[in-house]
């Protein structure tokens, strides 16, 4: 593994992209999550990331939702190499940045290669009071999990290979955020979504019980972007949760902040399992759909502002 002199803590806060994991030695995760879209929607997942374990052991891994499939492949550590400035991961022969994607991945029966291009991204508004979207959390330490929204959507081209078919990703769209610390939460929702009607809506939303200084609190982080406005709901913000149904066919949720209401519906369908961490091993395994259906709503003081109903949505949940 490649290592280098690393940015200060308040740069680090404000760019979660950047690779924590060079001097975590155990009981630590690192994934960062890439939902590529095709002209019409049709999403190709891709998560690159790295385990490890409480007794020090670890491995990097490539995790792929293609075609209604999730696959794995393991790389050993000494595949990972990073840069900071600007932000470049690599595992093996593949290469993930903010602005590209290679991949290369020649495994048994597994193979995509291709690369992908990104411009014309819209970024996460932020503060110095919130240099993510996790708020002054981002400034705390040990966090069980911490989460960045690095993409909220670019313009996206290229070509992927997978041998049997080459999906061609001209005027598609990405989204990209990322996870890291020690396990998942154990109870939580996420929902996002860029292929809505209006084609300039957006959506990511997430609630998890969070355990934090020996206790825990309802923790909630949603990011509505409607063209050039970001309607950002969180705890940090004084965001409540006013409603939250949560089974396996869908989510129906209502998020109070200030004189602004958020209402979320999902359709779910066609959940597939994938690698979790515990205690930094990925030992467990969450559902993900990333072609469900949402609906949006906005309203301030009951009066609607925005309403959008979005296809190939992300929908997963645990603990309910």
């Amino acid at each position: 593994m490649e290592y280098n002199l690393r940015p200060d803590f308040i740069y680090m806060a404000r760019h979660p992209e950047i690779f924590r994991g060079e001097r975590k030695h155990r009981n630590f995760f690192e994934g960062w999550y890439y939902n590529v879209k095709t002209r019409d929607g049709k999403p190709f997942v891709v998560i690159p990331g790295i385990s490890k374990d409480e007794d020090g052991n670890g491995h990097a891994f490539v995790q792929i939702i293609d075609d209604g499939v999730s696959r794995n492949v393991i790389y050993p550590m000494s595949a990972v190499s990073f840069r900071d400035k600007p932000f470049l991961i690599k595992i093996d022969k593949n290469e993930f940045s903010l602005f590209s994607m290679k991949i290369d991945i020649k495994h048994e029966d597994i193979r995509y290669q291709g690369e992908l291009y990104f411009k014309n991204a819209i970024t996460l508004k932020k503060s110095r009071y919130a240099p993510s979207i996790m708020g002054p959390f981002a400034y705390c330490a040990y966090m069980q999990c911490n989460h960045g929204i690095l993409c909220i959507t670019a313009d996206a081209k290229g070509c992927i290979d997978t041998g049997k078919k080459e999906m061609d990703f001209e005027d598609g769209s990405i989204y990209i955020e990322k996870d890291w610390g020690s396990s998942f939460p154990k109870k939580y929702v996420w929902v996002q979504c860029n292929c809505f009607e209006e084609k300039k809506t957006s959506l990511s939303l997430s609630i998890a019980d969070v355990p934090f200084l020996g206790f825990s609190f309802r923790g909630v982080i949603a990011v509505l972007r409607r063209g050039k406005r970001q309607n950002i709901f969180a705890t940090y913000h004084f965001a409540s949760v006013k409603k939250l149904e949560i089974t396996k066919e869908g989510a129906d949720i209502e998020l109070k902040q200030g004189k602004l209401t958020l209402k979320v519906k999902v359709q779910a369908a066609n959940a597939l399992q994938l690698l979790a961490p515990n205690m930094g091993k990925m030992s467990e395994y969450v559902f993900e759909s990333v072609d469900s259906k949402v609906n949006v709503k906005l309203l301030y003081k009951n009066n609607l502002l925005h309403e959008s109903k979005g296809e190939s949505a992300g929908y997963e949940y645990r603990g309910f």
